[in-house]
């Protein structure tokens, strides 16, 4: 009997002993986490902070608000890597938010949205969460929905945005968010064969944006599916004034190509079919043979696209590629985050000898570095093999297009075949003051960019 006291009385002080250590661990994590954040040191505390989520065994209120704190300014990227039978034992909308994104990406639309309830307004990723929300829903087709999480979006990410000076980068990532859901509501009504309102709602997004040249080829394709294919070559057309210089789209050399077939002005099909195969084509086969050599590691990647160096001295097409990188709001934003980040770890080390802890913050800060660095190189590397990719699929669609061409041409001469040219009705396109004007001389278009038309008629006779 006494034997069987003992024992018990054992199992009973290894349960205390083995609860105040989970304890005391907790909250030496969090110390850790919260000294290091008082000296700005965000990144460093991150491994302070995943070291508390998987000790915890349930949601922490201290926690979730050093997370809170930390993420804002680092980025939720940086828990993005978290499993979510860890991440589900926070309570933060940070948490929440990452979850609902790995549910959505394994295509489970119920798991998502249940992670996207009751979303706090006032919390900072807040309009990323209505953003994500909205894009669920709107893969679900519930497009009334999905519209008011992108309007919900719009709200915060205004209201957010006036928290911030406008050289902070908090303000662009709330600029860029806000104009993100414009756009998206716009797509939905496209999603919707709603093509006029898709129209009205792109009109919205101000010529500064940094979506302002991907959403004029959607614009392109809406009043091509609108039939209004002289309008819908001028906005394409944009592309080659000086302002746009760094932005370049197969896609919308493809659809100006489809537009101009459309009118029968086959000659300038041919011209953009030869541009395309002489200028992209091969170079674009050269470099996906070139990145599946694994000759460049994901780091280098990085540093050639941040430093704007080009090391691919045999692709004339690489500047092109690696500006349409470059410009990508997403990649614009990290970029941001990992200059951020790298400063840090320089006033770490020009802080050592005054601070004990200075060894281990260098340490905690190189390592969210590397996780920093490898997702963006490895969204570089992925980025690359799409463009490229895109660019031999549109050579590829031109190329037919051509043969098109050849057999239309070949039936006109031997009048075998009518053709056809619709009355187009105007379109309303509101732009408001704020849109910079851009003045053309010795050009067909005028105007301001974005709202070119080609001034030549069709040349498909009618019958």
């Amino acid at each position: 009997m006494r034997k069987l006291y003992v024992i018990v009385v054992f199992l009973i002080q290894n349960i205390v002993l083995s609860q105040s250590i989970y304890e005391l661990d907790l909250k030496k994590s969090l110390t850790l986490a919260e000294e290091a954040i008082t000296k700005g040191y965000f990144l460093s505390s991150l491994p302070f902070l995943k070291e508390a989520m998987v000790i915890t065994k349930e949601p922490n209120s201290e926690l979730d608000r050093l997370l809170d704190n930390v993420l804002e300014r680092v980025g939720h990227i940086q828990i993005s890597f978290i499993p979510n039978d860890i991440l589900v034992k926070s309570n933060s909308l940070y948490a929440k938010v990452v979850i609902a994104k790995n549910f959505f990406d394994a295509k489970n639309i119920n798991q998502a949205l249940k992670y996207l309830d009751n979303i706090n307004e006032e919390h900072f990723i807040a309009s990323y969460a209505y953003s994500l929300k909205g894009a669920v829903e709107m893969k679900d087709n519930k497009l009334d929905k999905a519209r008011l999480s992108f309007s919900s979006c719009q709200k915060t990410a205004e209201r957010r945005k006036k928290q911030y000076k406008t050289i902070d980068t908090r303000h662009e990532y709330f600029s860029y968010l806000k104009d993100l859901c414009k756009v998206s509501i716009a797509r939905t009504y496209y999603k919707e064969q709603k093509l006029k309102k898709a129209l009205k709602h792109y009109s919205n997004i101000d010529m500064r944006s940094y979506l302002f040249p991907s959403s004029l080829l959607e614009v392109s394709w809406v009043l091509y599916r609108l039939k209004d294919y002289n309008t819908s070559i001028g906005k394409t057309l944009s592309y080659r004034a000086p302002y746009m210089n760094d932005y370049f789209f197969p896609e919308g050399e493809l659809l100006a190509a489809m537009s101009f077939f459309k009118i029968c002005h086959w000659d300038e099909v041919k011209k953009i079919l030869t541009y395309f195969d002489k200028k992209h084509y091969n170079n674009s086969k050269k470099l996906i043979k070139f990145l599946n050599k694994g000759s460049i590691s994901e780091q280098n990647l990085l540093k050639l696209v941040i430093q704007k160096k080009n090391t691919f001295k045999t692709f004339s097409i690489s500047k092109q590629i690696l500006n349409r990188v470059r410009n990508t709001p997403s990649f614009i934003y990290h970029s941001n985050l990992f200059h951020i980040a790298v400063n840090e770890l320089k006033r770490i080390k020009a802080n050592r000898n005054n601070d004990k802890l200075a060894g281990l913050y260098y340490n905690n800060t190189k390592r969210e570095l590397k996780v920093k660095s490898a997702y963006l190189g490895f969204r570089i590397k992925s980025n690359l093999y799409k463009v490229a990719n895109e660019f031999i699929k549109t050579s590829q669609v031109l190329s037919l297009l051509g043969i098109e061409v050849h057999g239309f041409k070949r039936d006109k001469i031997a009048n075998r075949l009518k053709y056809q040219s619709e009355d187009i009705e105007d379109y309303d396109f509101v732009r408001d003051g704020s849109n910079v004007k851009w003045s053309f001389n010795n050009e067909f278009w005028a105007d301001e960019i974005g709202s070119f038309v080609w001034s030549k008629e069709s040349r498909c006779p009618k019958e």
